[in-house]
């Protein structure tokens, strides 16, 4: 868990990347770079809709096009730079990616329920990336949030790393609020003291 302190920002608003071909094809997509769709554009200005209604002050995203395009929603109408990151970026899902959700859920016992902790102790088979290894990644993120102390940030980023993001942060009860975060939603947090909590 991220030990916090005042140099954090003040809220941070997590947004998943609208919709894919990838998505709707139910495909893994893991760090594939997979354009939006005709939907997802359509995900990606209903999000930069309700983002309007709060005063961000920096722009992050995934350097995946996806989250990229997402966030250019956003940008166009609000005239604010977007920083690209890898850190970001959705799991690495390595010899899985490109194959249906239907093909893992056969081969990994739990995954449907689970989603990918079903795959632990078996990313090295698979050149899965780990959870413990995405989390290094969240880690080196806060880095850069620590340079934006009380301000509003939108992070424009992946299902899986959002999640990640969720935990690291000490949000409770991640599998049962958000096993699928819908393409193009906002989750948003703001912090009391030296922790986060969810806007309900």
């Amino acid at each position: 868990m991220i030990i916090y302190n005042n140099s954090m920002p003040k809220k941070i608003i997590l947004v998943r990347h609208g919709t894919t071909d990838f998505n709707q094809k139910r495909l893994m997509q893991g760090q594939l770079d997979i354009p939006l769709n005709t939907q997802g554009k359509k995900d990606a200005n209903n999000a930069a809709d309700l983002l309007r209604h709060h005063e961000i002050d920096v722009v992050f995203s995934s350097d995946l096009i996806r989250a990229y395009e997402t966030a250019q929603a956003y940008v166009r109408v609000s005239r604010i730079k977007v920083y690209k990151t890898h850190l970001l970026r959705e799991r690495d899902f390595g010899k899985l990616e490109g194959k249906t959700y239907e093909y893992v859920w056969k081969r990994f016992d739990g995954y449907k329920e689970n989603g990918s902790e079903a795959l632990s102790g078996k990313e090295k088979k698979y050149n899965v990336e780990s959870t413990i290894q995405m989390k290094q990644r969240v880690f080196q993120f806060s880095k850069l949030l620590k340079k934006h102390k009380n301000k509003t940030v939108a992070v424009f980023s992946h299902g899986g790393l959002i999640r990640v993001i969720l935990s690291v942060y000490g949000i409770p009860n991640i599998q049962e609020k958000f096993r699928y975060i819908d393409n193009g939603s906002l989750i948003i947090l703001s912090k009391k003291g030296e922790t986060y909590f969810l806007d309900e």
